[in-house]
């Protein structure tokens, strides 16, 4: 299709157009979020807290930068994906807390860094609930399947990477983790 200027306009076929597939890219979001934090969120959590290494750090960059470079590569449709960008980038302060507490010559400022991911963990408790919201609403409203996918691995990785009381699990993350765990 074209306009008055002859410009033609092409839909990418990453964007979902029906309805149907609109639901079925929401569902997908919320069901790869909560399985895979239910199965892996108490692994990650043992290794944060016995064996945080520069392998967990690579790990966190490859989760959380795809859907923050996102932005400027495949650009947003919605003002709900945006909302989510801007909670994952508050969130992904912590991968850079934990950087330089792993990878700094002087390995930081211990109890800094530590401070900036104990705080943003509980900022996480509604952090990651509101960004996977508006990561549905986007998928709702037709934003490219691969924002969303990026979005929800964005999230997982932010949820796995908490610091947090390994005795009493942050809020809402608590009701994942399975009981025989």
């Amino acid at each position: 299709m074209s306009d008055r200027e002859g410009v033609i306009h092409v839909e990418s076929a990453d964007r979902p157009s029906s309805t149907a597939s609109r639901l079925v890219l929401a569902v997908f979001a919320l069901l790869l979020f909560v399985l895979v934090v239910w199965f892996r969120f108490l692994p990650f959590q043992l290794r944060v807290w016995n064996h945080l290494s520069w392998v967990d750090v690579a790990v966190m960059v490859a989760l959380v930068g795809p859907f923050l470079a996102s932005r400027w590569l495949l650009g947003s449709r919605t003002r709900a994906t945006r909302l989510a960008w801007w909670a994952c980038a508050l969130m992904a302060l912590d991968v850079l807390a934990f950087a330089v507490l792993i990878l700094a010559p002087t390995h930081g400022h211990p109890s800094l860094e530590s401070m900036v991911s104990f705080y943003l963990g509980i900022g996480k408790v509604v952090l990651v609930p509101a960004a996977l919201l508006w990561l549905v609403a986007a998928a709702l409203r037709g934003e490219r399947a691969t924002t969303i996918v990026l979005g929800t691995v964005c999230l997982i990785g932010e949820t796995l990477y908490t610091l947090g009381n390994p005795d009493a699990p942050l809020g809402w993350f608590a009701w994942l983790v399975p009981a025989h765990a």
